[in-house]
C-alpha cells in the first residue's frame, strides 16, 4: 500500500512539473535587454472581413486564425502575403483551428 502511495506522489509531482514547464514566459529578451512579445511568421491563406482576421500558415501550424487589432489592417494585405504577427501575450487558443489575437502585423519584407 505504501508503494502505491509513492507511485501516485511521483506521478503527481511529474504532472505538476510538466504543467509548470508549459506555463513559461513567452517574452524574449534581445541583446539590448528589451523584452519582445512572441511573434510568428507565415503566409496568408484567407482574409475574413466579418471576423476581422486572417487565416495563415506557419512552419509549425498548418492553419491558424489571427484576430487583427484594427479593421483597417485587412486592406493592407492579400492572400499569399508573407507576414510577421506579434501575438498578444503569446497565447494561442487550443481550438480547431487554433486562434490568437494579434498585437501587431506587418509584411515580412518591412523592416
Amino acid at each position: 500500500m505504501r508503494r502505491d502511495m509513492m507511485k501516485k506522489t511521483v506521478y503527481l509531482l511529474l504532472f505538476v512539473l510538466l504543467l509548470l514547464a508549459g506555463c513559461n514566459n513567452t517574452k524574449e529578451v534581445t541583446k539590448d535587454g528589451i523584452e519582445e512579445e512572441f511573434s510568428m511568421e507565415g503566409k496568408i491563406l484567407e482574409i475574413v472581413k466579418e471576423g476581422n482576421g486572417i487565416f495563415m500558415e506557419t512552419d509549425s501550424i498548418s492553419r491558424i486564425f489571427i484576430h487583427l487589432p484594427n479593421k483597417n489592417d485587412l486592406t493592407k494585405y492579400e492572400v499569399g502575403d508573407e507576414v510577421i504577427v506579434s501575438i498578444e501575450g503569446g497565447a494561442i487558443e487550443e481550438s480547431d483551428p487554433p486562434q490568437a489575437r494579434a498585437l501587431n502585423i506587418k509584411h515580412k519584407d518591412d523592416k
